[in-house]
């Protein structure tokens, strides 16, 4: 697997999923934290976009658990909607390479994933 999108919104989760998949990745999709481990766990993701504001299990904690497992050969795209605009100091977010604000633009986004 090459991008693991994470997202409580399934319409969300899928149409990014199929985005990244018409740019040539391939991209599954889960709509829960714990589902999104097990599809790790099956194929490592070269790449996550993890929405961080979940019931349950929380982007953050994911994100954590994700990098604990694949180290530094995973990036980790926090995604959302309600991050402060110092994300990128946040120590919730230093697990993180990188943040985007929801809409994604599909521009910045492709700047930041891995090349295929």
């Amino acid at each position: 697997m090459d991008v693991l999108v994470v997202d409580d919104n399934p319409d969300s989760a899928e149409l990014m999923a199929m985005l990244l998949s018409i740019d040539g990745y391939v991209a599954r999709f889960a709509i829960r934290s714990e589902e999104a481990l097990a599809l790790a766990s099956e194929s490592p993701p070269l790449c996550a976009l993890i929405d961080v504001v979940m019931p349950g299990l929380s982007g953050h904690e994911l994100a954590s658990r994700l990098r604990d497992k694949f180290g530094d050969s995973v990036v980790l795209i926090a995604v959302s909607g309600l991050a402060p605009s110092d994300a990128g100091v946040s120590p919730e977010y230093a697990v993180f390479d990188h943040y985007l604000p929801k809409p994604i633009s599909q521009e910045a986004l492709r700047r930041l994933l891995p090349p295929l």
